[in-house]
């Protein structure tokens, strides 16, 4: 006798507060955006994004596929699904997804951003030799993150930092998840690897390559950044 096949178990990696990418395709190309999940079950999830650049209608259609994708320690995992609904309240909105019944996990460098204003302080280093760790020059300059990530951070200021410019990164991370990132992230190289200069204010807008990362130091830099993004809204 034919019986219905079990609900699928919910992926673990659909927890609420997890971060979640919804590439949607039409006819302008790859449609992108990023949110939090704030409300998951059986048979949907639901994601909520904020302050939107863009309408989420018509990019996106009742019933299109899409592409979710969120993110765990090992790497991203992706799962093909359909939108049930669409929401949108000014800047922000929401879309309730088909739960997926899986996902295909897949090791990956492209690490998702948190916007986050951490206090950071960065110093401007100068190679020694091939060999040796680069010899910190001082003075050290104080500023805020505009995001950060598993791979590298990025801020405003007014120093004259240059593409390929080697700087030490230390974070202040707020007390939820200091715990998560211990000793191992308090000091980190970078490598200057985006300059631009922001037209309304003058200031340089700067993106930082993390550098010399051990596999210890990475997963904690994953850690703290699942973290992170949960307490920040």
């Amino acid at each position: 006798m034919l019986t219905n096949p079990p609900a699928p178990t919910r992926p673990h990696t659909l927890s609420l507060g997890t971060h979640a990418r919804v590439d949607v395709e039409n006819p302008d190309g790859t449609f992108s955006i990023e949110g939090t999940i704030f409300a998951v079950d059986a048979e949907r999830v639901a994601i909520r994004f904020r302050d939107l650049t863009v309408p989420l209608a018509p990019r996106l259609a009742l019933d299109a596929p899409v592409v979710l994708k969120v993110w765990d320690r090992f790497g991203m995992n992706r799962a093909e699904t359909t939108v049930h609904a669409i929401i949108e309240d000014g800047g922000n909105g929401a879309i309730i997804l088909g739960a997926p019944a899986g996902f295909v996990g897949t090791q990956t460098r492209r690490f998702f951003r948190v916007s986050a204003r951490l206090e950071l302080t960065l110093k401007l280093l100068v190679a020694q030799s091939a060999a040796a760790r680069p010899a910190e020059r001082t003075p050290a300059e104080r500023t805020l993150s505009c995001d950060v990530s598993a791979g590298g951070i990025s801020f405003l200021s007014d120093s004259e930092f240059e593409i390929n410019d080697r700087v030490s990164v230390s974070m202040i991370l707020p007390q939820e998840v200091a715990g998560l990132a211990g000793a191992d992230l308090q000091k980190l190289d970078g490598r200057i690897v985006r300059s631009e200069t922001v037209a309304d204010s003058g200031r340089r807008f700067f993106g930082v390559e993390f550098q010399n990362v051990t596999q210890r130091q990475r997963d904690r830099l994953v850690e703290t950044m699942l973290g992170l993004q949960r307490i920040v809204r």
